[in-house]
């Protein structure tokens, strides 16, 4: 686990992002996306789409990472801590680990790759409510036939 996904990870945390209140998650995942080299937009329904160039293949077949990026309540001022080598909440709220560990390592394994396929990157909004934002998602802007879906709350 590297430091900087760790960091990247601490830094989404405190990031409020409460089912329906994902507009600041959006807009930060909309930057990381860039900085990384991915054309990112949102749908019309604030769920993002990102495109990641093939890197050291020819493959043209896209590959889809999903996560979302909403948190149960409690889940407004974050304050996470490190106790004993674990990422808790210094409060009462939760730690927003679900799914935000799993935004930290896609992320991380995009700038890691040194050969890997186009990938589309799906993240979407209300997920701890009912699954809103992928039933309302855009799927015309998606290609990839194979997906893999990263809802952890782990490192």
């Amino acid at each position: 686990m590297s430091k900087r996904m760790i960091e990247q990870f601490l830094e989404m945390v405190h990031i409020d992002s409460e089912s329906g209140n994902e507009a600041r998650m959006m807009e930060y995942l909309l930057t990381a996306c860039a900085e990384l080299g991915g054309d990112a937009a949102l749908d019309d329904y604030g769920n993002l789409i990102a495109r990641f160039e093939a890197r050291g293949t020819q493959c043209k077949k896209a590959v889809l990472l999903s996560c979302h990026a909403d948190t149960v309540k409690p889940g407004v001022g974050i304050e996470p801590v490190i106790v004993d080598g674990v990422i808790r909440s210094k409060g009462d709220t939760i730690l927003g680990a679900d799914d935000k560990a799993g935004i930290a390592e896609i992320f991380e394994a995009l700038r890691e790759a040194e050969v890997m396929p186009p990938v589309e990157l799906a993240v979407s909004r209300q997920e701890e409510i009912g699954l809103f934002g992928v039933k309302n998602m855009d799927y015309s802007r998606i290609s990839a036939r194979m997906g893999f879906l990263m809802d952890n709350d782990t490192l």
